[in-house]
């Protein structure tokens, strides 16, 4: 597939690409140069997309101590699942 590019560097991205990305419009991408290539991938989410999906008002705060129980709870039962399938 070929295109143009405009003075202004705007270029259109044929519907059968769109689609198989799932571009619309309005969308972001991203844009590399990669052995000669030039490489357009759709942008995903970010953090700031997630920022406050587990917030409850409702909830109490925890401690630094209890999220480091936590953390160290969660890193403990997976080296324990790995060591587990590394068998």
């Amino acid at each position: 597939m070929y295109g143009t590019i405009t003075a202004e560097g705007h270029t259109i991205v044929p519907q059968e690409i769109r689609e198989k990305m799932g571009l619309k419009a309005g969308d972001r991408v991203y844009w590399t140069y990669v052995d000669g290539h030039a490489v357009v991938r759709r942008k995903t989410g970010s953090l700031m997309d997630i920022a406050g999906m587990l917030y409850d008002p409702n909830r109490k705060p925890l401690t630094i101590e209890e999220l480091e129980e936590a953390i160290g709870t969660s890193v403990a039962e997976g080296v324990m699942e790995s060591m587990k399938t590394d068998r």
